[in-house]
């Protein structure tokens, strides 16, 4: 009987394992980040959500927010997607110009830290 044992022992101390490793990771934050080109890349912090859903409303919110801005006029040009922008302004000559550079938006979990390892 002491193998059975140990063999239901060690059953139970692994499924309890991956239920605590699982919870661990299903209550972690997600950051919803900004990225502007050029290289190196600027990333902000625009806002962190307890749920990766939660965090892409908030991306697909401030998307529509810009879109309301600046999709109105004769003098912009709005371009969106799922996950980002980018804006043209009409110049002097009646051509269209990137008024700044795209941003891109990124869901992360609060884990990972996209500008890459801190220096000392």
């Amino acid at each position: 009987m002491p193998p059975r044992r140990l063999l239901r022992t060690a059953l139970v101390t692994f499924v309890w394992f991956f239920a605590l490793a699982a919870s661990a990771h299903a209550e972690c934050a997600w950051v919803l980040w900004s990225e502007t080109p050029p290289d190196p890349a600027d990333w902000r912090i625009l806002e962190a959500s307890t749920a990766e859903g939660a965090c892409r409303l908030a991306m697909k919110r401030r998307i529509e927010a810009n879109r309301a801005v600046w999709g109105g006029s004769s003098n912009f040009e709005f371009h969106g997607s799922d996950t980002g922008f980018f804006v043209l302004k009409k110049s002097e000559s009646g051509k269209m110009e990137p008024m700044s550079a795209p941003i891109t938006f990124h869901c992360l979990p609060d884990t990972i830290d996209p500008r890459g390892p801190k220096g000392k």
